[in-house]
């Protein structure tokens, strides 16, 4: 696993195969254990900010991404489409925001 971008956060799918990779640049990529390969690249967050967190599903079939500025994306690994993108309501500091900023996209 070679990268050039600035690594913020990963996670390991369940079955310890893939690695979730969140950068600085905005960008999440999976990565192959075994191979050192990058399997699949999701493109920069809308607002282009650094992610906060990665995970996998209980099955390793979808991995979810977020940051501090309380949104989250989940993408299915067998599709690369992304399934949804929410509005937590809350920020990095634990501050709650107003429900009726949240949105829901798939």
């Amino acid at each position: 696993m070679r990268t050039a971008a600035q690594l913020n956060h990963l996670a390991v799918s369940p079955d310890g195969r893939l690695v979730g990779t969140g950068h600085k640049d905005g960008s999440l990529r999976v990565w192959e254990v075994a191979t050192g390969k990058e399997r699949c690249r999701f493109g920069r967050k809308p607002t282009g900010d650094a992610f906060g967190a990665v995970a996998f599903s209980p099955d390793g079939r979808l991995v979810t991404i977020g940051a501090g500025d309380d949104l989250v994306l989940v993408y299915d690994l067998g599709t690369g489409a992304r399934r949804l993108a929410a509005r937590t309501g809350r920020t990095a500091g634990g501050s709650a925001r107003s429900t009726s900023r949240r949105t829901a996209r798939t």
